[in-house]
């Protein structure tokens, strides 16, 4: 594949980047869990972010003492979305400087992408709910940008769609796992 060597592109990452979901997200898993599984909001574990679902779930499993089913984590997971969208609806904005920088990337003549561990569905209703979804060139959710072997997010695939060399492009990321990873696949 030609490289586009007169293009950049930022990569973004989405919850803690673009949206400070952070209690959001806590919120809804704590509710999903009470609802489902009956469990006390106090036990509720913290520090999710830059994990994966996975991750997500063997931290809720140890803090509870309990191997969560496949079963279990898709119907947690489906009723932590639901409620997500019903709390964001009202709470959830852009964080402060983000348009601006997106903007000022696309006056630049930059491709705009987001790289993330969320799943694209909750990644697109998210920029629906923001008013969003027009500002970017790719959404790569965890579908699309988290390679399976390594269970890293695999940022360069964004400049492979793009057809640039990644270290062209500049990632935001708000984890060290994010950072780890993009610097991995050779990130400018």
């Amino acid at each position: 594949m030609a490289h586009n060597e007169s293009r950049r592109a930022l990569i973004l990452d989405f919850d803690g980047v673009l949206v400070d979901s952070e209690p959001i997200h806590q919120e809804s898993w704590r509710r999903a869990f009470h609802q489902l599984l009956g469990v006390p909001a106090d036990a509720a574990p913290s520090g999710e972010i830059g994990l994966s679902l996975d991750e997500i779930f063997d931290r809720w499993g140890a803090a509870l003492g309990v191997e969560l089913t496949a079963v279990q984590k898709e119907a947690l997971l489906a009723r932590k979305t639901e409620i997500f969208f019903t709390l964001g609806a009202d709470r959830l904005r852009p964080m402060q400087g983000s348009m601006t920088l997106i903007q000022r990337a696309r006056a630049l003549g930059w491709y705009v992408a987001i790289v993330s561990r969320a799943r694209r569905l909750r990644l697109h209703g998210t920029l629906a709910m923001m008013q969003m979804p027009a500002h970017f060139d790719v959404v790569l959710g965890c579908e699309d940008g988290v390679d399976l072997l390594t269970d890293r997010k695999d940022h360069a695939r964004a400049a492979r769609i793009f057809a640039i060399d990644p270290a062209d492009c500049v990632v935001i990321e708000d984890s060290a796992s994010g950072v780890a990873d993009a610097r991995a696949v050779g990130i400018g």
